[in-house]
């Protein structure tokens, strides 16, 4: 993990907390973890906003994995920390009819320090190739 000073920054665990509920299903966690003021970026171009990326978990996509490597957080004030790193999907849309998904894609994120939290402020996600995960294990 990455330290910040001499700590490991909060927001390491954090993230690792959200791919675990997105993988679980978990949306009210997911929802705990993600600021009202959220941009997410998928790596296919679409972006959606805090309320938008819940439905879309709830109306549209399972993710059976979501995994991170080389996550780090580059840069930290007391309110906000950037991070980047590697994240692998693999997912499947509810309805059906579609392929199923999968997916390399390297991730910068912003967090913002809210009251007595963290949250994800910002992801913006762009594929690269499946091999780079190889690489990085």
């Amino acid at each position: 993990m990455t330290k910040v000073g001499n700590e490991v920054h909060p927001v390491l665990s954090l993230e690792r907390e959200r791919c675990a509920a997105l993988a679980a299903g978990d949306l009210e966690r997911v929802a705990s973890l993600i600021s009202p003021r959220l941009v997410y970026v998928h790596s296919v171009g679409i972006v959606h906003n805090h309320g938008e990326f819940l439905r879309f978990l709830r109306d549209e996509m399972r993710f059976d994995t979501v995994e991170r490597q080389m996550l780090h957080v580059v840069g930290a004030t007391d309110d906000v920390a950037w991070m980047t790193g590697l994240m692998r999907i693999e997912g499947r849309w509810v309805q059906g009819g579609k392929p199923p998904i999968a997916s390399v894609s390297l991730v910068s994120q912003v967090w913002a320090r809210c009251a007595q939290c963290w949250r994800m402020e910002l992801l913006h996600s762009t594929q690269v190739h499946a091999s780079r995960w190889q690489v990085a294990a």
